[in-house]
C-alpha cells in the first residue's frame, strides 16, 4: 500500500509539473490525466479546464488563445515570399485571417492565409488550377 501510496504521489507532483510547464496554475487537485483540471492559464489569466492527456499529447488548453499566438510580421511575410506571393498590405495579425497578396509567378491577386500556407497549402489559385489543368491535359 505504502509503495502504491508513493507513486501516486510522484505521479501527482509529475503532473503538477507538466501543467505549469505547459503554461497553466492548478487550481485544484490533481484529478486524472483525462479528467478536466481547474487551472489558471498564465498567458491570458483565464480560468481553464485541460486535460493532462491532451497538455502531454501537444494540444492547446486554452481555446480563447488558440490560433491567437503572436506572429512576427517580418518572419510572415518572408514565409509569404518564400511560397511565391508578394504580400500587398500590411500581415491582418492573425494567422487565419486573409492577406492580399499577389503571385510573383502569374500576377494572380488573391488572399490566402498564413495558416494555410503553413498548413503546406499553396499560396496561388490560380497557379495551382492550371496545375490541375495541364495534369488533366497530358
Amino acid at each position: 500500500i505504502a509503495a502504491g501510496e508513493r507513486r501516486r504521489a510522484a505521479g501527482r507532483a509529475q503532473a503538477e509539473a507538466d501543467m505549469r510547464a505547459a503554461g497553466f496554475e492548478p487550481l485544484e487537485p490533481y484529478p486524472g490525466a483525462r479528467v478536466r483540471w481547474l487551472c489558471r492559464h498564465v498567458v491570458c489569466g483565464r480560468t481553464v479546464h485541460p486535460r493532462l492527456f491532451g497538455i502531454r499529447a501537444g494540444k492547446g488548453g486554452c481555446r480563447a488563445c488558440a490560433g491567437r499566438a503572436p506572429v512576427d510580421r517580418a518572419a510572415a511575410e518572408a514565409e509569404m515570399r518564400a511560397v511565391g506571393m508578394e504580400p500587398l498590405e500590411p500581415f491582418p495579425g492573425r494567422v487565419r485571417d486573409r492577406w492580399r497578396c499577389r503571385c510573383m509567378t502569374c500576377g494572380h491577386i488573391g488572399t490566402p492565409a498564413l495558416n494555410n500556407i503553413r498548413r503546406g497549402q499553396g499560396g496561388c489559385y490560380a497557379c495551382a488550377h492550371r496545375a490541375g489543368r495541364s495534369l488533366d491535359v497530358a
